[in-house]
Protein backbone atom coordinates (compact mmCIF):
# COMPACT_ATOMS: atom_id res chain seq x y z
CA UNK A 1 0.00 0.00 0.00
CA UNK A 2 1.41 3.39 -1.01
CA UNK A 3 -1.42 5.60 0.27
CA UNK A 4 -4.40 5.54 2.63
CA UNK A 5 -7.66 4.34 1.09
CA UNK A 6 -11.25 4.39 2.37
CA UNK A 7 -13.34 1.27 2.86
CA UNK A 8 -12.50 -2.34 3.69
CA UNK A 9 -8.92 -3.52 3.40
CA UNK A 10 -6.57 -6.48 3.71
CA UNK A 11 -4.32 -7.18 6.70
CA UNK A 12 -0.56 -6.78 6.34
CA UNK A 13 2.25 -7.66 8.77
CA UNK A 14 -0.26 -9.54 10.97
CA UNK A 15 1.32 -12.95 11.32
CA UNK A 16 -0.98 -15.83 10.49
CA UNK A 17 -3.74 -13.39 9.55
CA UNK A 18 -1.74 -11.54 6.87
CA UNK A 19 -3.58 -11.40 3.54
CA UNK A 20 -7.07 -11.85 5.00
CA UNK A 21 -9.81 -9.31 4.37
CA UNK A 22 -10.93 -7.58 7.55
CA UNK A 23 -14.20 -9.50 7.95
CA UNK A 24 -12.56 -12.91 7.59
CA UNK A 25 -9.70 -11.78 9.84
CA UNK A 26 -12.14 -10.60 12.49
CA UNK A 27 -13.81 -14.01 12.66
CA UNK A 28 -10.54 -15.95 12.69
CA UNK A 29 -8.92 -13.68 15.27
CA UNK A 30 -11.94 -14.12 17.55
CA UNK A 31 -11.83 -17.91 17.12
CA UNK A 32 -8.08 -17.91 17.84
CA UNK A 33 -8.56 -15.87 21.01
CA UNK A 34 -11.26 -18.29 22.22
CA UNK A 35 -9.08 -21.34 21.39
CA UNK A 36 -6.18 -19.88 23.39
CA UNK A 37 -8.58 -18.90 26.22
CA UNK A 38 -7.49 -15.29 26.11
CA UNK A 39 -10.79 -13.79 24.91
CA UNK A 40 -14.17 -14.50 23.41
CA UNK A 41 -16.56 -12.98 20.91
CA UNK A 42 -19.59 -11.09 22.15
CA UNK A 43 -22.23 -8.68 20.85
CA UNK A 44 -22.98 -5.49 22.75
CA UNK A 45 -26.32 -3.75 22.41
CA UNK A 46 -26.87 -0.08 23.20
CA UNK A 47 -30.62 -0.60 23.65
CA UNK A 48 -31.20 -1.20 27.37
CA UNK A 49 -34.37 -1.56 29.47
CA UNK A 50 -36.55 1.45 28.73
CA UNK A 51 -38.73 3.15 31.35
CA UNK A 52 -41.43 4.63 29.13
CA UNK A 53 -43.82 6.00 31.77
CA UNK A 54 -44.16 9.66 32.73
CA UNK A 55 -46.16 11.26 35.55
CA UNK A 56 -47.88 14.04 33.64
CA UNK A 57 -51.24 14.95 32.20
CA UNK A 58 -50.38 15.27 28.52
CA UNK A 59 -49.16 12.26 26.62
CA UNK A 60 -50.43 8.93 25.32
CA UNK A 61 -52.35 7.04 28.07
CA UNK A 62 -51.06 3.58 28.93
CA UNK A 63 -54.06 1.28 28.17
CA UNK A 64 -54.00 -0.78 31.37
CA UNK A 65 -56.41 -1.10 34.35
CA UNK A 66 -55.78 -2.64 37.78
CA UNK A 67 -58.39 -4.93 39.33
CA UNK A 68 -58.06 -6.32 42.88
CA UNK A 69 -59.49 -9.59 41.67
CA UNK A 70 -57.94 -9.99 38.19
CA UNK A 71 -54.74 -7.99 38.56
CA UNK A 72 -53.30 -5.92 35.73
CA UNK A 73 -55.56 -6.16 32.66
CA UNK A 74 -54.98 -4.55 29.23
CA UNK A 75 -57.78 -2.43 27.86
CA UNK A 76 -59.50 -4.47 25.07
CA UNK A 77 -59.16 -3.33 21.47
CA UNK A 78 -62.81 -2.32 21.14
CA UNK A 79 -62.35 0.14 24.04
CA UNK A 80 -59.39 1.90 22.47
CA UNK A 81 -58.23 4.58 22.30
CA UNK A 82 -58.18 5.64 25.93
CA UNK A 83 -58.89 9.38 25.78
CA UNK A 84 -57.44 11.99 28.09
CA UNK A 85 -60.01 13.87 30.17
CA UNK A 86 -60.34 17.62 29.81
CA UNK A 87 -58.77 19.37 32.77
CA UNK A 88 -59.23 23.06 33.51
CA UNK A 89 -56.78 23.26 36.43
CA UNK A 90 -53.71 21.34 37.55
CA UNK A 91 -52.90 21.24 41.27
CA UNK A 92 -49.14 21.14 40.88
CA UNK A 93 -48.84 18.64 43.76
CA UNK A 94 -46.12 16.66 42.01
CA UNK A 95 -47.89 13.34 41.52
CA UNK A 96 -49.53 12.33 38.25
CA UNK A 97 -52.24 14.89 37.37
CA UNK A 98 -54.42 12.12 35.95
CA UNK A 99 -54.44 10.42 39.38
CA UNK A 100 -56.28 13.46 40.74
CA UNK A 101 -59.27 13.02 38.40
CA UNK A 102 -61.67 10.39 39.87
CA UNK A 103 -63.85 10.15 36.77
CA UNK A 104 -60.79 9.08 34.78
CA UNK A 105 -59.18 6.84 37.41
CA UNK A 106 -62.29 4.88 38.47
CA UNK A 107 -63.44 2.37 35.86
CA UNK A 108 -64.57 -1.26 35.54
CA UNK A 109 -62.50 -4.36 34.89
CA UNK A 110 -62.81 -5.66 31.31
CA UNK A 111 -62.74 -9.27 32.62
CA UNK A 112 -64.96 -9.39 35.71
CA UNK A 113 -66.80 -6.04 35.38
CA UNK A 114 -65.82 -5.25 38.95
CA UNK A 115 -64.32 -1.94 40.14
CA UNK A 116 -60.88 -1.17 38.76
CA UNK A 117 -58.36 1.63 38.70
CA UNK A 118 -56.99 3.00 35.45
CA UNK A 119 -53.22 3.52 34.92
CA UNK A 120 -52.47 7.21 35.44
CA UNK A 121 -48.97 7.38 33.90
CA UNK A 122 -48.60 8.39 30.26
CA UNK A 123 -46.07 7.16 27.73
CA UNK A 124 -42.80 8.90 27.02
CA UNK A 125 -42.97 10.95 23.82
CA UNK A 126 -40.19 8.72 22.45
CA UNK A 127 -42.86 6.06 22.05
CA UNK A 128 -44.75 8.27 19.59
CA UNK A 129 -41.66 9.55 17.78
CA UNK A 130 -40.40 5.99 17.31
CA UNK A 131 -43.10 5.14 14.78
CA UNK A 132 -44.91 8.35 13.72
CA UNK A 133 -43.47 8.08 10.20
CA UNK A 134 -45.41 4.81 9.74
CA UNK A 135 -48.62 6.58 10.74
CA UNK A 136 -47.88 9.39 8.29
CA UNK A 137 -48.25 6.80 5.51
CA UNK A 138 -51.84 6.08 6.60
CA UNK A 139 -53.00 8.90 8.92
CA UNK A 140 -56.77 8.35 8.72
CA UNK A 141 -56.91 4.63 9.44
CA UNK A 142 -59.45 4.10 12.23
CA UNK A 143 -58.98 0.32 12.42
CA UNK A 144 -55.18 -0.18 12.45
CA UNK A 145 -52.12 1.87 13.34
CA UNK A 146 -51.32 1.72 9.61
CA UNK A 147 -51.95 -0.37 6.52
CA UNK A 148 -48.89 -2.56 5.73
CA UNK A 149 -49.41 -2.05 1.99
CA UNK A 150 -49.34 1.73 2.33
CA UNK A 151 -46.20 1.60 4.46
CA UNK A 152 -44.66 -0.69 1.86
CA UNK A 153 -45.52 1.83 -0.87
CA UNK A 154 -44.24 4.95 0.91
CA UNK A 155 -41.51 3.50 3.11
CA UNK A 156 -38.80 3.45 4.11
CA UNK A 157 -38.08 7.14 4.71
CA UNK A 158 -35.68 8.20 1.95
CA UNK A 159 -33.83 10.88 3.91
CA UNK A 160 -33.97 11.60 7.64
CA UNK A 161 -32.43 14.73 9.15
CA UNK A 162 -32.48 15.22 12.91
CA UNK A 163 -30.60 16.80 15.75
CA UNK A 164 -27.43 15.13 16.95
CA UNK A 165 -28.89 14.89 20.46
CA UNK A 166 -31.33 12.28 19.08
CA UNK A 167 -28.70 10.33 17.20
CA UNK A 168 -28.66 7.50 19.74
CA UNK A 169 -31.90 6.90 21.65
CA UNK A 170 -34.49 8.07 19.14
CA UNK A 171 -32.86 6.25 16.25
CA UNK A 172 -32.31 3.06 18.20
CA UNK A 173 -35.94 3.11 19.36
CA UNK A 174 -37.14 3.74 15.79
CA UNK A 175 -35.18 0.78 14.47
CA UNK A 176 -36.43 -1.33 17.40
CA UNK A 177 -40.08 -0.46 16.66
CA UNK A 178 -39.56 -1.20 12.96
CA UNK A 179 -38.20 -4.66 13.76
CA UNK A 180 -41.08 -5.35 16.19
CA UNK A 181 -43.63 -4.33 13.54
CA UNK A 182 -41.84 -6.58 11.06
CA UNK A 183 -41.88 -9.54 13.43
CA UNK A 184 -45.60 -8.96 14.08
CA UNK A 185 -46.28 -9.05 10.34
CA UNK A 186 -47.26 -5.37 10.24
CA UNK A 187 -44.55 -4.40 7.72
CA UNK A 188 -41.92 -5.96 5.50
CA UNK A 189 -39.39 -3.21 6.18
CA UNK A 190 -36.19 -4.07 8.02
CA UNK A 191 -35.08 -0.46 8.49
CA UNK A 192 -37.18 2.69 8.95
CA UNK A 193 -34.77 5.09 7.19
CA UNK A 194 -32.65 4.71 4.06
CA UNK A 195 -30.36 7.65 4.79
CA UNK A 196 -29.60 9.71 7.89
CA UNK A 197 -28.05 13.10 8.54
CA UNK A 198 -27.55 14.18 12.15
CA UNK A 199 -27.18 17.94 12.23
CA UNK A 200 -25.00 19.85 14.67
CA UNK A 201 -26.02 22.32 17.35
CA UNK A 202 -26.01 26.12 17.21
CA UNK A 203 -23.75 27.51 19.95
CA UNK A 204 -23.43 30.96 21.49
CA UNK A 205 -20.32 31.72 23.47
CA UNK A 206 -19.18 28.12 23.08
CA UNK A 207 -22.32 26.73 24.73
CA UNK A 208 -25.58 25.27 23.46
CA UNK A 209 -28.25 27.97 23.44
CA UNK A 210 -30.43 27.77 26.54
CA UNK A 211 -32.86 30.14 28.24
CA UNK A 212 -31.35 29.24 31.59
CA UNK A 213 -27.92 30.35 30.34
CA UNK A 214 -29.29 33.54 28.85
CA UNK A 215 -27.51 32.99 25.53
CA UNK A 216 -30.53 32.48 23.28
CA UNK A 217 -30.79 34.36 19.98
CA UNK A 218 -34.42 35.27 19.27
CA UNK A 219 -35.13 34.23 15.65
CA UNK A 220 -38.05 36.68 15.49
CA UNK A 221 -35.63 39.56 16.12
CA UNK A 222 -33.26 38.29 13.45
CA UNK A 223 -36.08 37.83 10.93
CA UNK A 224 -37.39 41.31 11.69
CA UNK A 225 -33.97 42.83 11.01
CA UNK A 226 -32.56 40.65 8.20
CA UNK A 227 -35.44 38.52 6.91
CA UNK A 228 -36.13 34.79 7.08
CA UNK A 229 -34.15 34.02 3.92
CA UNK A 230 -30.93 35.60 5.20
CA UNK A 231 -31.31 33.67 8.45
CA UNK A 232 -31.81 30.37 6.61
CA UNK A 233 -28.86 31.05 4.32
CA UNK A 234 -26.53 31.92 7.19
CA UNK A 235 -27.30 28.77 9.17
CA UNK A 236 -26.71 26.59 6.10
CA UNK A 237 -23.60 28.45 4.92
CA UNK A 238 -21.64 28.91 8.15
CA UNK A 239 -20.59 25.24 8.52
CA UNK A 240 -21.26 21.69 7.27
CA UNK A 241 -24.70 20.59 8.55
CA UNK A 242 -23.27 17.84 10.76
CA UNK A 243 -20.94 20.26 12.58
CA UNK A 244 -21.63 22.59 15.50
CA UNK A 245 -21.70 26.28 14.60
CA UNK A 246 -20.87 29.35 16.66
CA UNK A 247 -23.50 32.02 16.19
CA UNK A 248 -22.37 35.51 15.19
CA UNK A 249 -24.56 38.44 14.18
CA UNK A 250 -21.78 39.55 11.80
CA UNK A 251 -22.08 36.30 9.88
CA UNK A 252 -25.83 36.80 9.48
CA UNK A 253 -25.23 40.32 8.22
CA UNK A 254 -22.79 38.93 5.66
CA UNK A 255 -25.47 36.60 4.30
CA UNK A 256 -27.88 39.52 4.10
CA UNK A 257 -25.35 41.57 2.12
CA UNK A 258 -24.84 38.69 -0.32
CA UNK A 259 -28.58 38.44 -0.95
CA UNK A 260 -28.69 42.21 -1.45
CA UNK A 261 -26.01 41.82 -4.16
CA UNK A 262 -28.08 39.14 -5.87
CA UNK A 263 -31.20 41.30 -5.75
CA UNK A 264 -29.50 44.39 -7.16
CA UNK A 265 -27.88 42.46 -9.98
CA UNK A 266 -31.08 40.74 -11.10
CA UNK A 267 -33.14 43.89 -10.63
CA UNK A 268 -30.88 45.63 -13.19
CA UNK A 269 -30.69 42.65 -15.56
CA UNK A 270 -34.39 41.70 -15.52
CA UNK A 271 -35.47 44.14 -18.22
CA UNK A 272 -32.67 42.96 -20.53
CA UNK A 273 -32.89 39.18 -20.05
CA UNK A 274 -36.45 38.68 -18.78
CA UNK A 275 -39.30 37.14 -20.70
CA UNK A 276 -39.38 34.84 -23.71
CA UNK A 277 -37.96 34.99 -27.22
CA UNK A 278 -34.25 34.90 -26.35
CA UNK A 279 -32.47 32.00 -28.09
CA UNK A 280 -30.55 29.38 -26.17
CA UNK A 281 -26.88 30.09 -25.58
CA UNK A 282 -26.14 26.58 -26.89
CA UNK A 283 -27.32 27.65 -30.35
CA UNK A 284 -25.11 30.75 -30.65
CA UNK A 285 -21.50 31.52 -31.45
CA UNK A 286 -19.88 32.73 -28.23
CA UNK A 287 -16.78 34.81 -27.65
CA UNK A 288 -14.21 33.92 -24.98
CA UNK A 289 -15.91 35.87 -22.18
CA UNK A 290 -19.37 34.47 -22.94
CA UNK A 291 -17.99 30.95 -23.18
CA UNK A 292 -16.23 31.36 -19.81
CA UNK A 293 -19.44 32.54 -18.09
CA UNK A 294 -21.42 29.67 -19.59
CA UNK A 295 -18.78 27.20 -18.41
CA UNK A 296 -18.98 28.70 -14.89
CA UNK A 297 -22.78 28.39 -14.96
CA UNK A 298 -22.75 24.71 -15.88
CA UNK A 299 -19.89 23.97 -13.49
CA UNK A 300 -21.88 25.61 -10.67
CA UNK A 301 -25.01 23.61 -11.48
CA UNK A 302 -22.93 20.42 -11.33
CA UNK A 303 -21.24 21.41 -8.04
CA UNK A 304 -24.43 22.48 -6.30
CA UNK A 305 -26.35 19.41 -7.52
CA UNK A 306 -23.69 17.07 -6.13
CA UNK A 307 -23.33 19.07 -2.91
CA UNK A 308 -27.07 18.83 -2.22
CA UNK A 309 -27.37 15.17 -3.19
CA UNK A 310 -25.64 12.90 -2.41
CA UNK A 311 -23.05 14.85 -0.38
CA UNK A 312 -25.44 17.15 1.57
CA UNK A 313 -22.67 19.77 1.84
CA UNK A 314 -24.96 22.78 2.05
CA UNK A 315 -22.20 25.22 2.96
CA UNK A 316 -20.07 24.46 -0.09
CA UNK A 317 -23.18 24.64 -2.30
CA UNK A 318 -23.74 28.21 -1.08
CA UNK A 319 -20.05 28.97 -1.68
CA UNK A 320 -20.44 27.83 -5.29
CA UNK A 321 -23.42 30.16 -5.73
CA UNK A 322 -21.40 33.05 -4.32
CA UNK A 323 -18.65 32.32 -6.83
CA UNK A 324 -21.18 32.40 -9.66
CA UNK A 325 -22.51 35.76 -8.46
CA UNK A 326 -18.96 37.13 -8.38
CA UNK A 327 -18.42 35.86 -11.92
CA UNK A 328 -21.65 37.53 -13.07
CA UNK A 329 -20.58 40.86 -11.60
CA UNK A 330 -17.17 40.57 -13.25
CA UNK A 331 -18.72 39.63 -16.59
CA UNK A 332 -21.18 42.52 -16.48
CA UNK A 333 -18.37 44.90 -15.67
CA UNK A 334 -16.66 43.83 -18.91
CA UNK A 335 -19.77 44.28 -21.11
CA UNK A 336 -21.90 47.17 -22.27
CA UNK A 337 -24.93 46.21 -20.17
CA UNK A 338 -23.84 47.08 -16.62
CA UNK A 339 -21.19 49.00 -14.80
CA UNK A 340 -20.31 47.84 -11.28
CA UNK A 341 -18.72 50.22 -8.79
CA UNK A 342 -15.20 49.40 -7.64
CA UNK A 343 -15.77 50.27 -3.98
CA UNK A 344 -19.40 49.24 -3.55
CA UNK A 345 -22.08 46.94 -4.84
CA UNK A 346 -23.92 49.75 -6.64
CA UNK A 347 -25.09 48.81 -10.11
CA UNK A 348 -26.16 51.32 -12.75
CA UNK A 349 -27.31 50.85 -16.35
CA UNK A 350 -25.01 52.52 -18.84
CA UNK A 351 -26.18 51.14 -22.16
CA UNK A 352 -27.80 48.26 -23.97
CA UNK A 353 -26.48 44.87 -24.95
CA UNK A 354 -25.88 44.62 -28.67
CA UNK A 355 -24.78 40.96 -28.73
CA UNK A 356 -27.69 38.55 -28.43
CA UNK A 357 -25.16 35.92 -27.29
CA UNK A 358 -24.34 38.05 -24.26
CA UNK A 359 -28.04 38.27 -23.38
CA UNK A 360 -28.40 34.50 -23.84
CA UNK A 361 -25.54 33.51 -21.54
CA UNK A 362 -26.65 36.06 -18.93
CA UNK A 363 -30.21 34.73 -19.06
CA UNK A 364 -29.01 31.13 -18.68
CA UNK A 365 -26.73 32.02 -15.76
CA UNK A 366 -29.19 34.21 -13.87
CA UNK A 367 -32.14 31.84 -14.24
CA UNK A 368 -29.98 28.92 -13.10
CA UNK A 369 -28.83 31.02 -10.12
CA UNK A 370 -32.40 31.79 -9.04
CA UNK A 371 -33.48 28.16 -9.36
CA UNK A 372 -30.45 26.92 -7.41
CA UNK A 373 -30.80 29.48 -4.63
CA UNK A 374 -34.49 28.72 -4.11
CA UNK A 375 -33.96 25.84 -1.59
CA UNK A 376 -31.90 28.21 0.56
CA UNK A 377 -33.91 31.43 0.12
CA UNK A 378 -37.37 30.41 -1.12
CA UNK A 379 -39.16 33.72 -0.57
CA UNK A 380 -36.61 35.86 -2.37
CA UNK A 381 -36.23 33.32 -5.17
CA UNK A 382 -39.95 33.45 -5.92
CA UNK A 383 -39.83 37.24 -6.14
CA UNK A 384 -36.80 37.16 -8.44
CA UNK A 385 -38.37 34.50 -10.66
CA UNK A 386 -41.45 36.66 -11.14
CA UNK A 387 -39.21 39.70 -11.72
CA UNK A 388 -37.63 37.76 -14.60
CA UNK A 389 -41.04 37.46 -16.24
CA UNK A 390 -41.98 33.90 -15.27
CA UNK A 391 -45.35 32.73 -14.00
CA UNK A 392 -46.10 29.58 -12.05
CA UNK A 393 -43.38 29.86 -9.42
CA UNK A 394 -39.72 28.89 -9.33
CA UNK A 395 -40.45 25.52 -7.72
CA UNK A 396 -42.55 24.50 -10.71
CA UNK A 397 -39.64 25.44 -12.99
CA UNK A 398 -37.62 22.50 -11.69
CA UNK A 399 -33.92 22.08 -11.08
CA UNK A 400 -31.53 23.26 -13.81
CA UNK A 401 -29.54 20.68 -15.78
CA UNK A 402 -25.92 20.94 -16.83
CA UNK A 403 -23.92 19.88 -19.85
CA UNK A 404 -20.85 17.92 -18.75
CA UNK A 405 -18.90 19.01 -21.81
CA UNK A 406 -19.67 22.69 -21.18
CA UNK A 407 -18.87 22.42 -17.48
CA UNK A 408 -15.47 20.88 -18.11
CA UNK A 409 -12.61 23.31 -17.65
CA UNK A 410 -10.48 23.99 -20.73
CA UNK A 411 -7.41 24.51 -18.56
CA UNK A 412 -6.51 23.35 -15.07
CA UNK A 413 -3.78 24.25 -12.59
CA UNK A 414 -1.64 21.33 -11.37
CA UNK A 415 0.50 21.79 -8.21
CA UNK A 416 3.94 20.19 -8.35
CA UNK A 417 5.41 18.95 -5.06
CA UNK A 418 9.01 18.06 -4.32
CA UNK A 419 9.34 15.94 -1.18
CA UNK A 420 5.94 17.12 0.00
CA UNK A 421 6.40 20.88 -0.61
CA UNK A 422 4.70 22.72 -3.48
CA UNK A 423 7.43 24.22 -5.66
CA UNK A 424 5.55 25.04 -8.87
CA UNK A 425 2.14 25.13 -10.54
CA UNK A 426 1.45 24.06 -14.11
CA UNK A 427 -1.39 25.58 -16.18
CA UNK A 428 -2.23 22.90 -18.73
CA UNK A 429 -5.14 21.76 -20.96
CA UNK A 430 -7.67 19.70 -19.02
CA UNK A 431 -7.02 16.61 -21.15
CA UNK A 432 -3.25 16.54 -20.54
CA UNK A 433 -2.09 12.95 -19.99
CA UNK A 434 -0.16 11.74 -16.93
CA UNK A 435 2.97 11.14 -19.01
CA UNK A 436 2.80 14.68 -20.33
CA UNK A 437 2.34 16.03 -16.79
CA UNK A 438 5.48 14.20 -15.67
CA UNK A 439 7.48 15.68 -18.55
CA UNK A 440 6.15 19.20 -18.02
CA UNK A 441 6.78 19.04 -14.27
CA UNK A 442 10.39 17.92 -14.65
CA UNK A 443 10.98 20.59 -17.31
CA UNK A 444 9.55 23.46 -15.26
CA UNK A 445 12.27 26.01 -14.30
CA UNK A 446 11.13 26.23 -10.66
CA UNK A 447 11.25 22.44 -10.38
CA UNK A 448 14.66 22.06 -12.01
CA UNK A 449 16.05 24.73 -9.70
CA UNK A 450 14.90 22.81 -6.59
CA UNK A 451 16.18 19.51 -8.01
CA UNK A 452 19.76 20.72 -8.52
CA UNK A 453 22.19 18.27 -6.93
CA UNK A 454 19.44 15.73 -6.23
CA UNK A 455 18.41 12.45 -7.81
CA UNK A 456 14.79 11.99 -8.85
CA UNK A 457 13.65 8.69 -7.35
CA UNK A 458 9.95 8.72 -8.19
CA UNK A 459 7.38 10.91 -10.00
CA UNK A 460 3.75 10.21 -9.08
CA UNK A 461 0.70 11.81 -10.74
CA UNK A 462 -2.18 11.66 -8.26
CA UNK A 463 -5.53 11.51 -10.01
CA UNK A 464 -4.45 13.99 -12.67
CA UNK A 465 -4.60 16.75 -10.08
CA UNK A 466 -1.15 16.69 -8.46
CA UNK A 467 2.41 15.84 -9.46
CA UNK A 468 4.56 14.58 -6.58
CA UNK A 469 8.32 14.22 -7.02
CA UNK A 470 10.44 12.26 -4.57
CA UNK A 471 14.12 13.25 -4.76
CA UNK A 472 17.19 12.84 -2.61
Amino acid sequence: MTEAKPGAGTLVDSGEFTGLDWEDANRKMTAAAEARKIGEGTVQYRLKDWGISRQRYWGTPIPVVYCEKCGMIPVPSDALPVLLPKVTELSGRGDSPLGQIPEFVNTTCPDCSGPARRETDTMDTFVDSSWYFFRFCDPKNAELPFDPDKVGYWGPVDFYSGGVEHAILHLIYSRFFCRVFRDLGMTNLNEPFSRLLTQGMVLKGGQVMSKSKGNVVDPDDMIQKYGADALRLYVMFVAPPEKEIEWTDAGLEGSWRFLARVWRLIDQLAETIGGEGIPSAAELELNDGERALRRKTHETIRRVSVDLDPRVHLNTAVSALMELVNELYAFCGRTECLKIGQQSDEVSRVGTVERIATVAVLKEAVEALVRMISPFTPHMAEELWEMLGHAGGVVAAGWPSFDEAVAKAEEIVIPVQINGKVRARLTVPADTSEDQLRELALADPQVTRHLEGKTVRKVVVAGGRLVSIVAG
